[in-house]
């Protein structure tokens, strides 16, 4: 709980606030496309950031889920809009979401920090609620080593004062991320599972966005 409490005002909500964030998330919302009643559920949301971009698009309902209350409570104070709600994810959540009725289905961030265990349960969660046409997308910090000149190639000013956050995320994340991109999770339960795979390398080469997908 101490941890929890905590976390809101640590580097994870400060990088959140930054300008290059907004960059760092803009390969997903570029996979929106106009749907009428559209269904958007983002697992692992934090504070709010990827619905609150999302939500700028017209047509789409958005849920955001997160294990800790505390960042759904601070999700709901930034993000205000009636097509966006938080929701605590546990199983009552997934419970009441029905198979095949969710259009899209993102991860920021999340399944690199998680156990084997973990992410097979969230993976086969999504797949069950995604429609047949339905897209789950994976959104991964690289292990790519960030140089000062790095700042100018995502396009931020040199001298903005949330700059060092990227630096900490960059080096907060590496491990993990190297074994993750070792490990080309994603690629490998699409194949076993019989899903289509495809990933671009997006962020200037500091991020991979992974798509899977029932046909």
């Amino acid at each position: 709980m101490l941890l929890n409490a905590l976390r809101p005002v640590g580097p994870f909500l400060a990088a959140q606030d930054s300008e290059w964030y907004p960059l760092f998330l803009q390969s997903i919302v570029e996979h929106i496309r106009p749907a009428g009643d559209g269904l958007w559920i983002d697992i692992g949301t934090g504070p709010g950031a990827l619905p609150a971009a999302l939500c700028e698009q017209p047509g789409w309902k958005i849920i955001g889920t997160d294990i800790d209350p505390a960042m759904l409570q601070l999700a709901r104070q930034r993000v205000r809009s009636p097509d966006v709600h938080f929701q605590l994810q546990n199983a009552d959540f997934f419970a009441s979401v029905a198979n095949a009725s969710v259009d899209r289905v993102s991860f920021c961030s999340v399944l690199f920090l998680l156990s084997e265990a973990v992410r097979c349960s969230l993976l086969d969660e999504a797949l069950r609620m995604l429609k047949p046409e339905g897209q789950l997308l994976v959104l991964t910090p690289t292990p790519l080593r960030a140089p000062p000149s790095a700042l100018s190639g995502i396009g931020l000013r040199a001298f903005a004062r949330s700059n060092w956050t990227f630096f900490v995320w960059r080096a907060s994340t590496r491990v993990r991320a190297t074994r993750w991109h070792q490990e080309n999770w994603a690629q490998r339960v699409a194949t076993e599972r019989g899903l289509h795979y495809a990933a671009e390398d997006v962020f200037s080469g500091y991020a991979r966005l992974e798509c899977l997908s029932k046909s």
